[in-house]
């Protein structure tokens, strides 16, 4: 490897870097697009990069990047290296990579990257930084690890910054900002002790500017970017800083308080005050997303941050959501996502105007992700959950009427006599009363394992649980569980839980023996996505009719989504009911039918028809017809299309325009009989149901939803009806 370098002036750092690149003379690197190197500094920026050593010029990225085309190894073979850069943003862009370097395979195991981000809300003039190694898969060893954050600084206002990024050999990790040092990393956000870093196989060229692509472009002036094989001295990183000395920034937050993250809120503010911050800012954040974001679903629940798991409840008349959530891009954090689960609480009385109500359980030492409710004999509603990322089973008891305020038992939960192979973390699924008897059903992540367990357990107290049995079993189901729920519908019990329980079944209905095992009738399909994290929660009201949601994993880059402010959403809620085959069949909620506006009717011929943008953003089509269909959606550049085939008696939802393929579901449509098909298009959300037995939704981002065009082709005569559909309606409600 060729090592390009220039003699720096200052004497702190007179050791040679094995990478300098000033604008003035890029050798080793080729333009590509709109990048203007050499460009003169004036006045107080020329001195500044003078006093660095810098040679007084910079490069202007409009769109363009610089490519090395001598330094493909150069990040590859550093088992120990400083990284600098001195940048200053402008513009309006959201997300651009400053520099990158990935690893092999689209895993991109072993990426560096520096990113500089613009939020597009709420801090809408400040720019935040980010440096990160990027995880993956390792080709070598099959071993997934995430991405490791060093650090951001947050909210920061445009001007010159100096960046420099230290890893030493033995992975410590060193972030320092304009001669600060604001963190120390010695493990991964997320795995500890996986910070050795290195390429698997051929690594990318340094790019600098674009990422290795050539997309998401930063937009602004870089002075110089320099890289040396060894971590520099504080002196050297004053020096390259233009400070007299480093100045120690680093907040040192126990990890029990690191609720969400550093940053807005400083090291002192109390555990309890980052909640109320959260719960004040949440609702504001949410309507502002409402109004600029053109893919942020308008009648689907979807809240700014990472959604997780939904636990659906009934209680006093009202519907309860229990979403998991975490603060993910909004508010600026982008670090420990996954150590920072709570639960959101929403609650409605008619699905359509929803209340979000302050986190339910505020405790860092425990935050809550899955669980279940129960009423004991006292008619209490309790929670049995995890905390502690399901290390630490709890059980807590509602102090009012909206299960707005929780207090936690004082005891912990315990399991006794587990066999060994369940000895995997257990997510507590339903607990119900058989005679004396209290029974609990887990669901488990046994990763070794092969086939599906469910354990049951019984208690006396609800506190001490002992092994009682398997619920169910069977071999041909998912080793990994989660996020199970039990409920009775229409005569029988129905258990739901994420991965397939049986020959990719997403739920099975039986009934429930006397000892708190089950007897299963069917298992089914209810959605056709093709995500295999299918978390679905039912809540069944005191007329017993089930309510269910499905959360829905939206797959987008992480940049994307943390940019956006969002991840993730939750399906329509879908009312559901039992045949007498044991199918679980689902209907989009009658609640829905409220939310529809202007409408439109067709009477349509065999033939192609189109409707203009009608059916743009946010609207639901309904058609009856006994023959092939095709309906299109399109803007200028990507279409999706729903077909119902006769000759193979399914329905086909074709996402290949977004690479994502083809998802097909069957129906049980005699011949010569009409079937009904929904859609409902909602920005970026599509859910489609077929003669209220089978569901297909999906995920899907046009570059311009607002001019999303419908077209219908028929072979038969089509009954078409359409409708505009309005938001669902948010209030808050306050600690």
């Amino acid at each position: 490897m060729k090592c390009l370098f220039l003699l720096l002036t200052s004497v702190a750092l007179a050791a040679e870097p094995v990478l300098r690149l000033d604008m003035a003379d890029t050798q080793g690197f080729k333009a590509e697009g709109a990048v203007e190197v050499s460009v003169p500094l004036k006045d107080d920026e020329l001195a500044a990069s003078q006093k660095r050593g810098g040679d007084g010029k910079a490069a202007h990225f409009a769109g363009g990047r610089l490519i090395g085309t001598e330094s493909a190894e150069m990040l590859q073979k550093l088992d120990a290296f400083t990284f600098g850069i001195r940048l200053k943003p402008e513009g309006d862009f959201i997300h651009g990579t400053v520099c990158v370097q990935r690893g092999a395979r689209e895993a991109q195991s072993g990426a560096f990257e520096l990113s500089a981000w613009h939020m597009p809300f709420i801090e809408r003039e400040h720019f935040t930084f980010q440096g990160m190694f990027r995880g993956g898969l390792t080709p070598r060893t099959g071993k997934y690890f995430p991405a490791i954050n060093i650090d951001q600084d947050r909210h920061v206002s445009s001007g010159w910054r100096d960046i420099l990024i230290t890893k030493a050999k033995g992975g410590i990790m060193q972030w320092f900002l304009d001669g600060k040092r604001v963190t120390v990393r010695e493990r991964a956000s997320i795995v500890p002790g996986v910070s050795a870093w290195a390429f698997e196989g051929a690594a990318s060229p340094l790019c600098i500017g674009a990422d290795a692509e050539g997309g998401e472009p930063f937009r602004g002036w870089i002075d110089h970017v320099m890289i040396w094989d060894r971590v520099l001295a504080d002196e050297e990183i004053a020096t390259f800083s233009g400070v007299a000395a480093i100045t120690d920034a680093v907040i040192h937050q126990p990890a029990e308080e690191r609720i969400f993250g550093n940053g807005i809120l400083t090291a002192d503010t109390p555990v309890e005050k980052r909640y109320d911050w959260v719960d004040a800012k949440l609702p504001a954040f949410r309507d502002e997303l409402a109004q600029t974001d053109p893919h942020l679903p308008r009648y689907h629940i979807t809240l700014p941050g990472e959604m997780w798991n939904p636990i659906a409840y009934f209680h006093g008349g009202k519907y309860h959501l229990f979403q998991g959530w975490s603060s993910g891009g909004c508010f600026g954090y982008f670090e420990d996502t996954s150590e920072n689960i709570v639960w959101q609480h929403l609650m409605s009385s008619d699905l359509i105007h929803w209340t979000l109500l302050p986190m339910p359980i505020r405790s860092p030492l425990h935050p809550n992700e899955n669980g279940t409710f129960f009423q004991d004999d006292a008619g209490r509603v309790i929670v049995h959950y995890y905390g502690a990322r399901g290390s630490e089973p709890r059980m807590a008891v509602t102090r009012d009427a909206d299960l707005a305020t929780w207090k936690s038992f004082p005891q912990m939960v315990r399991f006794h006599g587990i066999p060994d192979d369940l000895q995997g973390r257990h997510d507590p699924a339903a607990v119900f009363k058989q005679g004396d008897t209290w029974f609990q059903i887990s669901t488990t992540v046994r990763p070794k394992a092969t086939g599906l367990v469910l354990p049951l357990y019984q208690s006396k107290d609800l506190i001490r649980w002992d092994y009682a049995g398997r619920f169910f079993e069977d071999a041909t189901g998912r080793s990994v569980n989660e996020c199970g729920q039990l409920f009775q519908l229409d005569g029988r019990h129905v258990f739901t839980a994420i991965h397939d329980l049986s020959d990719h079944a997403q739920y099975m209905t039986g009934t429930l023996r006397t000892d708190g095992t089950f007897e299963r009738q069917h298992a089914g399909i209810v959605d056709h996505t093709s995500s295999t994290y299918n978390c679905v929660s039912t809540a069944v009201n005191a007329e017993g009719r089930a309510t269910q949601w499905r959360f829905m994993n939206i797959v987008r880059p992480y940049r994307q989504s943390s940019a956006a402010g969002w991840w993730n959403t939750l399906s329509l809620p879908r009312d559901l009911r039992v045949d007498a085959a044991g199918r679980l069949l689902p209907r989009p909620s009658p609640s829905l039918e409220k939310l529809r506006g202007k409408q439109v009717h067709h009477d349509l011929t065999r033939g192609s028809f189109t409707l203009g943008n009608f059916a743009a953003a946010s609207s639901e089509i309904r058609l009856q017809t006994t023959s092939a269909v095709t309906l299109r959606l399109s803007d200028a550049k990507h279409h999706l299309e729903v077909r119902h085939d006769p000759t193979q008696h399914e329905i086909i939802l074709d996402l290949a325009k977004f690479n994502q393929g083809i998802r097909r579901a069957p129906i049980t449509a005699e011949p010569g009989k009409p079937i009904t098909l929904r859609l409902f298009a909602d920005r970026s959300i599509f859910e489609i149901y077929a003669n209220n037995e089978i569901v297909i939704s999906a995920a899907a981002f046009f570059d311009d939803p607002a001019s999303l065009k419908l077209q219908i082709t028929a072979e038969a005569p089509v009954t078409l009806d359409a409708w505009e559909m309005k938001a669902l309606e948010w209030s808050t409600l306050k600690p």
